[in-house]
């Protein structure tokens, strides 16, 4: 049971990371800004006389934004590998407490 749990506490921290490197990767390559949504509420357009473009100047959001957006998005995932985690924990300590008890019997 223990070993089930190490495995479920794995596979949601791996999606969890997954989430996570994917917006990292849309935020750096500026798909966000490309679409004309605003971060973190903040950005604004100019124009650009020398060049005759329009430039979008929105700043890229912090990592820990980064990381409270995707945790935020899968709460079912964090609620299970923070349980998950909480099992593995205490079945190991327990299962090791006992071979301590054994073992000094």
């Amino acid at each position: 049971v223990s070993l089930m749990s190490v495995v479920i506490t794995g596979s949601c921290l791996r999606v969890l990371g997954e989430s996570y490197l994917e917006s990292v990767r849309e935020s750096e390559s500026g798909k966000g800004a490309a679409e004309g949504e605003k971060v973190n509420g903040e950005g604004d357009s100019y124009w650009m006389p020398s060049s005759g473009q329009h430039q979008n100047n929105t700043p890229q959001p912090l990592h820990y934004h980064l990381l409270f957006n995707t945790l935020s998005n899968l709460p079912i995932e964090v609620a299970f590998g923070l349980f998950s985690l909480l099992c593995c924990w205490s079945l190991t300590s327990l299962t090791c407490f006992h071979a301590l008890i054994i073992t000094v019997a």
